[in-house]
């Protein structure tokens, strides 16, 4: 750290409150408590806390192009000869197509 003071904003709903957001430079924490929080740095993301997720497979992502099989595929038998993906490839096309309307719209008012 050089001669510069070293940046920390704190919000917290109460001054007596344990859940808190900390932004410093180069990270960010969400608080609960000291038991549960989020903190997203240089580093990557480290979660603490028990993580409940409310979604069925169709709406997770792994790497922004892979979604998870509906569960009733994993209740099929899999062998070795009749494997059955559990993730299926699933590109992020969305952004395209929204892109590719307001290109259309924008050469249709162009050409009035």
């Amino acid at each position: 750290m050089s001669d510069e003071k070293k940046r920390i904003r704190i919000w917290r709903a109460a001054p007596e409150a344990e859940a808190h957001i900390k932004l410093e430079e180069g990270s960010v924490t969400i608080a609960a408590n000291s038991r549960t929080f989020i903190n997203v740095d240089e580093g990557g993301i480290t979660l603490r806390g028990d993580v409940s997720m409310a979604s069925v497979g169709p709406g997770r992502r792994t790497g922004a192009f892979f979604i998870e099989q509906f569960e009733f595929a994993d209740m099929i038998p899999k062998t070795m000869m009749t494997m059955i993906p559990s993730v299926l490839p699933w590109p992020p096309l969305g952004f395209l197509v929204s892109a590719v309307n307001g290109v259309t719209m924008a050469l249709a008012l162009l050409s009035n």
